[in-house]
């Protein structure tokens, strides 16, 4: 509920930016977040929202098979004035944030790592999963992505050896607001899995996703791509709420599904 309308501000904030819409680096993109969350609480009237919002905090649970790293954000929502009615509908009390952000500015000159890019945001998912447990009604897990440019400029959308990531094409199609999707390791490249960078072997992971996205529609009237490339003006956000999964790894299972 909060986070997802932060996301619209989020976005807004992005391009409402007075120091160059794409000047912009991950760490400020998250703070960026945050502060959405603490205006979205601010103008609900709640007491203290920048006392419920957190960066860079630890998560509850230390596994090995996930290097502990802080969380990006932690947005603390406990209270019954603010959970009692809202339950139902998928809010939780604490609300743990990945962000990734992808620019043109960030990348190599002479090549964009894809597959590195395509990884990166697993592991993201991969840590919300793993070091926050499986309990259900405590813990909402989200995955905010965005891109400067075309997501398909990032990210590898075919697999050299087994062809389309349809995986990948579900998380980036913006028709569908639940997506079910299985990501299968073993047929992942050596490069995908370095970035992962897990200890133990992860065999295939199972999610379900709620999603919003904040998406371009070009309107020739405004942009001439004689004179510009439209795609710098533009920006593409995705957040996904992780509402069900299932992961194995080592011969162990572990799972959330209702």
């Amino acid at each position: 509920m909060f986070i997802e309308a932060a996301f619209f501000r989020f976005c807004e904030g992005i391009l409402k930016s007075p120091f160059g819409r794409f000047d912009w680096t991950e760490q400020q993109i998250r703070g960026l977040f945050a502060q959405s969350i603490v205006d979205e609480l601010s103008s609900r009237l709640i007491q203290y929202p920048s006392l419920r919002v957190h960066m860079e905090k630890k998560y509850p649970i230390s596994r090995d098979v996930m290097k502990s790293l802080p969380a990006d954000v932690h947005a603390n929502f406990a209270g019954k004035d603010l959970t009692t009615h809202l339950h139902n509908y998928g809010f939780n009390p604490h609300n743990w944030i990945e962000i990734k952000y992808f620019s043109s500015k960030s990348e190599r000159k002479y090549s964009i790592p894809r597959t590195e890019n395509m990884a990166s945001i697993v592991k993201d998912i991969l840590r919300l999963i793993i070091l926050t447990g499986a309990k259900r009604g405590i813990e909402n897990r989200y995955l905010i992505v965005v891109f400067d440019s075309e997501p398909r400029k990032y990210l590898a959308m075919k697999n050299t050896k087994y062809g389309r990531r349809k995986w990948l094409e579900m998380i980036l199609d913006n028709r569908l607001a639940e997506k079910e999707l299985d990501i299968n390791f073993s047929l992942e490249p050596k490069s995908f899995l370095n970035k992962i960078g897990s200890s133990k072997k992860i065999g295939a992971l199972s999610l379900k996703l709620y999603s919003q996205t904040f998406l371009p529609k070009i309107d020739e009237r405004y942009f001439d791509e004689k004179k510009m490339n439209a795609d710098r003006l533009l920006v593409y956000c995705y957040l996904f709420r992780i509402d069900d999964f299932n992961i194995s790894f080592d011969n162990k299972t572990m799972s959330r599904f209702s």
